[in-house]
């Protein structure tokens, strides 16, 4: 949602091809920028996001109108940095909750989840997310007046989709380290600071 108290402004598309880009220039915040801009990898990974939800929510058994309310989510976020506006903290605590709620009924993991038939189009989805959370910080190094919350919303979408992917999942398996891997609790990563991180949740 859109912290905007001015009047919305109607969408009409009735022209497709409109050749306006065919220079590698396109329009944002008001005038004409090289595609290769990083606003547009950030824009354009919004929108793969967007589609990896879609597709997704054709089979999930709960919560469909919960990730319709997501996918306007992220159109309104696309809207949120072309307006240069903020996004609004329900919007994260709405996700923070979900994670709370079908979290709190799952067994603890003693490692990292393998993506199987029943989950690995989410973990996609979620992986393209944190993607696009990464790009989302390096295109705020360029433009500073970005809304922090978007970054943040998208971490919490990470952990939406990891939670659902367990609820999905009928034959959990998880990772099993072979003899030779790095023990993580000795490795580098405690060395780097990383001890509490991961790619599958948030810090």
């Amino acid at each position: 949602m859109i912290k905007n108290t001015k009047q919305e402004e109607s969408i009409l598309i009735n022209k497709v091809t409109t050749k306006s880009g065919d220079k590698g220039k396109s329009l944002m915040f008001g005038k004409m920028k090289d595609k290769n801009d990083i606003i547009f990898d950030l824009i354009g990974n919004l929108d793969l996001l967007n589609a990896h939800i879609g597709c997704i929510r054709n089979f999930l058994l709960h919560e469909k109108d919960f990730f319709i309310s997501i996918q306007n989510d992220l159109f309104d976020i696309g809207r949120i940095i072309y307006c240069k506006t903020d996004l609004q903290d329900e919007c994260i605590n709405k996700l923070e909750n979900f994670v709370r709620k079908y979290n709190a009924d799952l067994p603890p993991l003693t490692s990292f989840v393998l993506p199987n038939t029943y989950t690995a189009d989410i973990h996609i989805a979620r992986a393209v997310t944190r993607n696009t959370e990464r790009i989302f910080w390096m295109t705020k190094c360029q433009y500073e007046f970005l809304s922090d919350n978007i970054g943040v919303y998208l971490n919490r979408m990470s952990d939406v989709l990891f939670v659902m992917a367990r609820i999905c999942d009928q034959d959990e398996q998880v990772w099993e380290r072979s003899k030779n891997s790095v023990n993580i609790t000795e490795g580098a990563c405690i060395d780097a600071g990383q001890k509490n991180t991961n790619e599958f949740g948030s810090k």
